[in-house]
């Protein structure tokens, strides 16, 4: 099945088949603050990768133009459309998706709630 044929269908256009694109060997990207190897075309869009390969469902697939914003990911600190964007376009760079920014709250509310347990604490030990 062509890439075409695939993106008709509403498949992945990443390639079951490696005969059917041209690898440069296992890609490295940095997503969510972790090291992640993939295999795919170069010019596989980014959000099939996220998606497909690396089971990131928080980029989602809209109109594939890179208008709706529904895979909208944070590349090197800035908003862009993984739906336009080739994993080639993405070595060596940060990507952080939804789940990412979620663990990250998460973390900043873990110790912000620290903190202020340490506070109230230090605040009744000096009282009484």
């Amino acid at each position: 099945m062509t890439s075409s044929s695939c993106l008709e269908a509403g498949h992945s256009t990443t390639p079951n088949d490696p005969s059917e694109a041209t690898f440069s060997g296992t890609i490295l990207l940095q997503v969510n603050g972790k090291a992640r190897e993939v295999r795919a075309a170069l010019d596989t869009p980014l959000l099939h990768v996220l998606r497909n390969d690396l089971e990131l469902n928080g980029p989602k697939f809209g109109c594939g133009l890179g208008e709706c914003a529904a895979c909208t990911i944070i590349l090197d600190g800035w908003p862009a459309r993984s739906c336009v964007i080739p994993i080639n376009g993405c070595m060596g760079r940060n990507i952080l998706t939804l789940e990412g920014l979620a663990r990250a709250i998460n973390r900043i509310r873990s110790n912000a709630l620290s903190s202020r347990k340490k506070l109230r604490n230090a605040a009744i030990a000096s009282t009484g």
